[in-house]
């Protein structure tokens, strides 16, 4: 801090005398017994640089508190670092913007969708000699500036609407457990909007098509390049399952559409986990399917909890490990982690970026979005293009990786222009702001409103 009566000096503080001993010679210490902190040295702005300088040059940890734990003279402060560390911590989640960073992971999920809708086709060379050598960098599929999410976007909605109408249930009737049948009533209600038919008919539960706030919006009832395993799997009315799968699918569409899952099982990884592998395997049967759709919700959950990517990603990797079938989506995380590592202080390429693949399968497009949100942790805007301007599935990567940065970034820390230009963006909005709420009203005082908009089946 600045000395108070002469502004080229400061004041150096400490409540250990050893701490200021390893910098300063001893004489220069003064012992103030009765101050806040019973040491402190007076220095020189131009000689603190120097030191600061010094110490930076020599700066050789990659972690504070692993330092701290290794050094004989400073371990036996490791207890009182932590309880301020957790004080912090607890600090932080007060302080944490629920609204604003679950509207972001939607809103961000559906931006990168709409900008990778209209290039989802193409080869980078194709792009690059539509849109030139970076490829787009903002809406182009309409000419007038605007974008319009895909069936990512739509089925992403559908599952916040499933889980909230189960969450409904839950507190209407005291008990859990029907959320695999009502998530897929809810896909359901997309596949109605898709005017597709059905081949079959749910066995289970009390199915709707007119009930509820996001069927009745008109403006979903168009098909925006839907999957055929998402359409097929849906007709046949049946619900598939891990025990019982439907097909031997790993498309992405079991992956691009599971951030809710994440938001709304934000304490616990360990059951997002698992609610995210189950509600994947409702349309998509192979393990590396079914497993990405876990690991995206787990990541979601770890990140709304304040863990930081890369330790969210290592923690998921420690659920994955030993599950039937986790080989091949293990070796690809791994190899996305490593592709990070290899290019840091560099621009992710096109090529760099199929090394992990094109995207059309789960754990690509799951791999993808982490190299890229791990890559531009700071930069939504450089990270979601990095993910759609690629020969492949540029729209579901578009989208896993504004889900993440989203969250990360909340929805104050996207770019206006790409939300002020995205159609219907308030369905997208309103379904974030009701994820953050949960639910209203309880067992004795039901909200009617709530429970006309989420219905509890």
């Amino acid at each position: 801090m600045q000395h108070r009566d002469d502004s080229e000096q400061v004041l150096v503080r400490a409540r250990v005398k050893k701490d200021l001993a390893e910098i300063f010679p001893e004489d220069r210490i003064l012992h103030t017994p009765g101050g806040d902190y019973h040491w402190r040295v007076f220095s020189s702005k131009k000689e603190m640089g120097e030191i600061l300088l010094r110490q930076m040059e020599e700066l050789d940890y990659p972690n504070f508190k692993g330092k701290i734990a290794k050094t004989p003279n400073q371990a036996d402060k490791l207890d009182a670092y932590h309880h301020i560390w957790s004080i912090m911590h607890d600090y932080g989640l007060k302080k944490f913007d629920k609204k604003n960073v679950f509207q972001g992971c939607l809103m961000g999920g559906a931006i990168g969708d709409a900008l990778g809708a209209p290039i989802e086709f193409l080869s980078i060379a194709q792009i690059q000699s539509k849109y030139g050598i970076n490829g787009i960098d903002f809406y182009v599929e309409f000419g007038d500036g605007k974008g319009e999410f895909t069936d990512d976007t739509q089925m992403t909605l559908f599952t916040a609407e499933g889980l909230l109408r189960a969450w409904h249930r839950s507190m209407q009737r005291g008990i859990g457990g029907a959320e695999h049948t009502i998530v897929h009533h809810s896909y359901l209600r997309w596949l109605h909007t898709q005017d597709f038919p059905m081949q079959g008919k749910p066995t289970q539960g009390v199915y709707d098509i007119e009930k509820g706030w996001l069927i009745k919006r008109n403006e979903l009832y168009k098909r925006r390049a839907p999957g055929n395993t998402c359409l097929m799997s849906l007709a046949s009315g049946k619900a598939g399952t891990i025990e019982e799968p439907i097909n031997d699918s790993k498309g992405c569409g079991t992956v691009m559409r599971m951030a809710p899952v994440g938001l709304i099982f934000s304490d616990d990884m360990a059951l997002a986990f698992d609610m995210g592998c189950k509600f994947s395997a409702l349309t998509h049967g192979h393990p590396s399917g079914y497993l990405s759709g876990g690991f995206l919700s787990a990541v979601i959950s770890g990140l709304c909890q304040h863990i930081p990517l890369e330790k969210c990603i290592y923690k998921t990797l420690d659920l994955l490990m030993g599950r039937s079938g986790f080989e091949e989506l293990d070796r690809i995380v791994f190899r996305a982690i490593g592709l990070h590592d290899k290019l840091k202080g560099k621009e992710l390429k096109p090529e760099h970026i199929e090394l992990l693949g094109a995207g059309w399968v789960a754990e690509e497009a799951l791999a993808i979005s982490l190299l890229c949100s791990l890559h531009y942790l700071e930069d939504f805007k450089k990270g979601v293009l990095a993910a759609v301007n690629h020969s492949g599935d540029s729209d579901s990567t578009g989208s896993i990786t504004g889900n993440i940065l989203g969250l990360i970034h909340g929805l104050d820390g996207i770019p206006e222009e790409w939300k002020s230009n995205l159609k219907y963006s308030d369905i997208v909005l309103e379904m974030g702001e009701d994820l953050a709420i949960g639910v209203k009203g309880n067992t004795y005082e039901p909200d009617k409103d709530w429970g006309e908009k989420y219905p509890g089946y």
